[in-house]
């Protein structure tokens, strides 16, 4: 739980961030990321604050905050590192990984990561099928408005 305190400087980083000023995102997010709350260490994988960081270092920096964030169980982080591991974004491939990390977003209720895990479950990428669990989590990331999650659902109705 992010108290008031925190909440506003992140809401405050975020403005900011909608500003284009990531060096005033930074020093909003600077304390937060120091105390790893795992939002601010979120919204801090995103931008590079500074010109002398490379994207060599942008991105492992990126990395290691987003992974641990999500180790922390924030679950847009969760859902942000599995589509790192399925499309090899930051990291090497690994449909596993990204399927364990969407399971885990799923279970905490991201309807994004409840879509993705369904159309794993059905197809058996990642190493388990279970089309009625996958079915069950497509269906209630249409009934949430997930993109693309009811025409998923009609066409696995259709086989």
């Amino acid at each position: 739980m992010v108290s008031d305190q925190n909440r506003h400087r992140i809401d405050a980083a975020k403005q900011l961030m909608d500003a284009g000023d990531s060096a005033g995102a930074s020093r909003r997010l600077t304390e937060l990321v120091e105390k790893k709350v795992p939002e601010a260490l979120f919204l801090a994988s995103t931008f590079s604050a500074s010109s002398s960081e490379s994207d060599e270092q942008f991105e492992r920096r990126s990395l290691e905050m987003l992974r641990e964030s999500a180790n922390l169980g924030y679950l847009p982080a969760m859902y942000a590192l599995a589509n790192c591991y399925e499309v090899g974004d930051l990291v090497e491939q690994d449909s596993a990984a990204a399927m364990l990390w969407y399971k885990r977003a799923s279970e905490g209720g991201d309807d994004r990561a409840k879509f993705r895990y369904g159309l794993a479950l059905l197809s058996g990428v990642g190493g388990t099928q279970d089309a009625l669990l996958g079915t069950k989590l497509i269906n209630e990331a249409a009934d949430a408005g997930v993109e693309g999650a009811s025409e998923a659902l009609e066409d696995e109705l259709r086989k």
